[in-house]
């Protein structure tokens, strides 16, 4: 999301005063370790002492000789120490152990180059013979060859597994294709500038404002105009402070349909001509879900490519192609009530929904 919104250096800034106030919690998080350091090592020479002494008492008695003493203190010293050692060195090795798989997966992963230009897509984004696997496992996508228009609406559809998220991430430019030729307005080497909406919206703990805008000016009547096509005039009017209210942390005083509407004016006030949607209305209901595309289908200037796995033939026939993929393959693509009357792919995706029906 900071990627897509451009604000790199605001968010870089930002985690600069962060990383300040974790070196302050660092050093005194250091200052108690140290503590307790003390007090195992004192602890430790509390132990050998009462070695000492016991196997004193039990010299004078006769049950022990000298020899015997001073090879009892240095196994205990022994002992104690890789003990007290171990401890410490165990609890901070098992915290790093979800660090440590996370950055495993993160470097098996061909994430976008540097190299990438973006720029604005003005007429067509064609995609030749793209493909992409995972490590070293099975191709997720193959030879996929589609063309996007400016200014129409894509719907991705197909079954889990199929390749929908992989194929839109490498659109967005998060992903490097492993193969093919990815055409921006008939260049290569390029990534189309683009806004990436997912399921789970991610806000700062930040006002409203600051979470639209991002770092970026904006008046208050383009601010307005992207609250009206987004659907959200009347939850702001409901706010306490209005747009100068605090969404808490990651927006938890907002439900997930007014999260998704957050998005979606974000997106309309950042003037990004396209947008790509990963299942973003998939955790609301058939009404609100609905209320979503229904605002987004009136977003004419706008490129929309959105996954979705909800069937519903309202939203579908707004989009003006409707892609099948299965087995990281396009299967089929067209209008809805064509491919329907095809009798294929999305039929049979139809039927299975129909025999599974979702929560409404």
């Amino acid at each position: 999301m900071i990627r897509g919104y451009h604000v790199e250096k605001e968010m870089q800034a930002d985690h600069k005063s962060f990383l300040g106030g974790m070196e302050k919690k660092k050093a005194s998080f250091q200052k108690t370790m140290s503590v307790v350091y003390c007090f195992a090592n004192a602890s430790g020479v509390a132990v050998q002492f009462l070695v000492i002494t016991i196997a004193g008492m039990l010299a004078v008695r006769g049950y022990l000789t000298l020899g015997s003493i001073i090879a009892l203190t240095q196994l205990t010293g022994q002992v104690i120490t890789p003990v007290f050692q171990m401890s410490a060195k165990f609890s901070l090795l098992r915290s790093t152990k979800p660090l440590r798989d996370e950055m495993e997966q993160i470097v098996k992963i061909s994430q976008k180059t540097e190299d990438s230009k973006e720029v604005q897509l003005e007429k067509e984004l064609q995609l030749q013979g793209i493909s992409y696997s995972y490590a070293e496992g099975e191709p997720v996508l193959s030879g996929i060859d589609l063309s996007f228009e400016s200014g129409k609406h894509y719907a991705l559809v197909g079954k889990s597994g199929s390749g929908k998220s992989t194929l839109l991430q490498i659109v967005g430019g998060y992903l490097e294709k492993q193969g093919g030729e990815l055409w921006v307005d008939g260049r290569e080497g390029e990534i189309p500038s683009s806004i990436m909406m997912q399921q789970n919206v991610f806000l700062f703990d930040k006002t409203l404002k600051e979470n639209l805008c991002l770092y970026r000016q904006f008046d208050e009547a383009q601010i307005q105009r992207a609250l009206d096509q987004a659907g959200l005039t009347d939850t702001v009017a409901a706010l306490p402070e209005g747009m100068d209210t605090c969404v808490k942390e990651n927006g938890s005083r907002f439900s997930g349909g007014e999260k998704q509407r957050i998005a979606l004016a974000r997106a309309i006030l950042h003037g990004e001509e396209l947008l790509l949607m990963d299942e973003a209305t998939s955790a609301l209901d058939k009404r609100t879900a609905g209320q979503i595309e229904q605002q987004l289908s009136e977003c004419k200037n706008l490129t929309l490519i959105s996954v979705t796995h909800r069937l519903d033939p309202a939203i579908l026939e707004k989009y003006d192609e409707v892609i099948v993929l299965d087995h990281g393959q396009v299967v089929e693509k067209g209008a809805y009530q064509e491919l329907l009357a095809r009798k294929g792919a999305l039929q049979e995706l139809v039927q299975e929904e129909e025999a599974t029906p979702l929560p409404q």
